[in-house]
């Protein structure tokens, strides 16, 4: 979640988001989530990161096709379920 962008706010950088972990180990964070983030190498969360920002870009870019697609056919008189 820390390095998830939220509407509130964007989301932390992996450093960040280690050095976190790290303060708060064995009382905000249970110590086992933070041995296992330690564990994925930085250029795998990159990738990851990289990858769940393409996949929300192509969700919006869907929905938006889909809202112009449905305005299109009640437009064009036709029902939308």
């Amino acid at each position: 979640a820390m390095t998830s962008d939220r509407v509130y706010r964007r989301g932390r950088g992996y450093d960040a988001a280690a050095a976190e972990l790290e303060a708060f180990g064995g009382r905000q964070f249970d110590p086992e989530v933070v041995a296992a983030f330690g564990r994925v190498p930085r250029e795998e969360w990159d990738e990851i990161r990289r990858r769940s920002q393409e996949e929300g870009e192509l969700k919006a870019a869907a929905g938006r096709l889909e809202r112009t697609a449905g305005a299109v056919l009640i437009e064009a008189g036709a029902s939308v379920n």
